[in-house]
């Protein structure tokens, strides 16, 4: 059975079809494309567009300018939910009207990579905001009065900046801070220390963050002293209060919420009734898990549902850019293995650019080493032809002469004339034999 037979009667995954698409007509019509293109190795990845539903742009644009606490999108495994919202969040700019929005992947969770990741966004966009110093006293009494045992924490952060212990995401180890240990000795309360110092931490004459970045830093690490989770919950916390006091809205954007841990599993909790006034924390949820969604709805909170798209829109994208529009077959192989799932027509049409890219640069492989070869054996013909034509040595001689040449006697006296006379070697006088017979006779006497 050939390759495409087998993705027409399949209906595997997309890590399948990118190993059985290997080798299949369709790579072999792209090779011979990129033969005859010239510079495709050089050529871009296409892009992949974004693309959404109406319905689901309508609703995504209405719950980010205004909308209600939550609001939950839902949509199978590769059907473009992320990458919707990921679209929506990019046209809505960084205008002031525009809410702060804090994007984690909770499918990302590592150790503090989540924290970090909440932290570093959330201090950008309070970096822009005015009275910083006010804002950072607000979110830390917030802060301590949700949790009485980070204030202890928060001491002891400062004091470990004193003692050149540094500050993870904020100062490094062997930072001299004289400024820190004078305002311990001060003995201010817990948020006011915190706010001063991070003052002090922003004029830092070298690598120095800003105001908000600090202080988040400063209630990251005294969250850690507390426990794994402490951090996650302290950030929350700051978040609603400084939309409070900014009076604005912080929309928390949970990819993959399914896999959320800690204080994070508390944000997919229906909302109770909050404050009518301006400043609150709004969640977006995006979900694989029906069940949730129905929860979700039955509690007033509103669901927004990513289709698939259509078999003509899908086409339309895939087709000329990442396969050939002659390739009629292989598309409908395609169409029946993945359907109209985006992610996964995304992940089979770059694993298609990669596999043409492939076959071409071992294609150009292939050529440069015959191209090495031929060379080689080009330089090396001469040589062979000069002892071809030099290949016996004369017996008498011992000279390299042509092969056919070492038979003719005339030559031979030639060579023979040029050859210098051999030198006669010098002896002395022979011994007279009389003079041997007197040394015995005198030895005798």
């Amino acid at each position: 059975m050939s390759r495409i037979a087998w993705l027409r009667g399949s209906a595997q995954s997309s890590r399948a079809v990118r190993k059985e698409l290997v080798g299949c007509r369709s790579l072999a019509s792209s090779e011979q494309m990129a033969r005859s293109r010239p510079g495709a190795k050089d050529a871009p990845m296409p892009r992949w567009p974004f693309l959404r539903s109406k319905a689901l742009s309508a609703g995504l644009s209405d719950f980010l300018s205004q909308g209600p606490e939550q609001l939950l999108v839902s949509g199978a495994r590769g059907s473009g939910a992320s990458t919707a919202i990921r679209a929506a969040l990019a046209q809505l700019g960084s205008s002031p009207a525009s809410p702060m929005t804090v994007v984690l992947d909770c499918s990302q969770a590592g150790k503090g990579s989540l924290e970090d990741a909440f932290r570093k966004q959330l201090a950008e966009q309070l970096a822009t905001l005015e009275e910083q110093e006010a804002l950072i006293e607000s979110m830390m009494e917030a802060v301590v009065a949700a949790h009485p045992e980070v204030e202890a924490a928060l001491v002891a952060s400062v004091t470990a900046v004193s003692g050149r212990q540094g500050l993870p995401g904020a100062v490094p180890s062997g930072t001299e801070v004289p400024a820190c240990r004078a305002l311990l000795d001060k003995r201010l309360p817990a948020p006011k220390l915190v706010a001063a110092a991070s003052s002090v931490l922003a004029a830092l004459p070298r690598n120095a963050p800003n105001r908000p970045s600090a202080a988040l830093a400063f209630l990251c690490d005294a969250g850690a002293r507390q426990g794994p989770h402490l951090a996650m919950s302290c950030l929350l916390t700051a978040g609603r209060r400084a939309a409070v006091t900014s009076q604005g809205d912080l929309v928390l954007v949970l990819l993959r919420a399914d896999a959320a841990e800690g204080a994070l599993r508390n944000c997919l909790d229906p909302p109770s009734p909050g404050d009518a006034g301006a400043g609150k924390l709004r969640v977006l949820l995006q979900s694989y898990d029906a069940l949730r969604a129905i929860r979700t709805s039955a509690a007033g909170v509103p669901v927004l549902t990513a289709d698939e798209w259509s078999e003509e829109m899908a086409r339309a994208i895939v087709q000329p850019r990442f396969l050939p529009s002659e390739e009629v077959t292989e598309w409908s192989a395609m169409w029946a293995a993945v359907g109209g799932h985006a992610s996964h027509l995304k992940q089979v049409a770059e694993a298609l650019v990669e596999e043409r890219r492939s076959l071409e640069a071992k294609r150009r492989q292939q050529e440069m080493d015959e191209l090495r070869q031929e060379i080689k054996r080009e330089r090396e013909q001469p040589v062979r032809r000069r002892f071809e034509f030099y290949g016996r040595s004369c017996p008498s001689t011992g000279l390299l002469m042509p092969a056919g040449l070492l038979g003719s006697p005339a030559l031979l006296q030639q060579v023979r004339a040029r050859e210098p006379p051999p030198q006669k070697k010098l002896l002395g006088p022979p011994a007279s034999p009389s003079s041997g017979c007197c040394s015995a006779s005198s030895h005798t006497n």
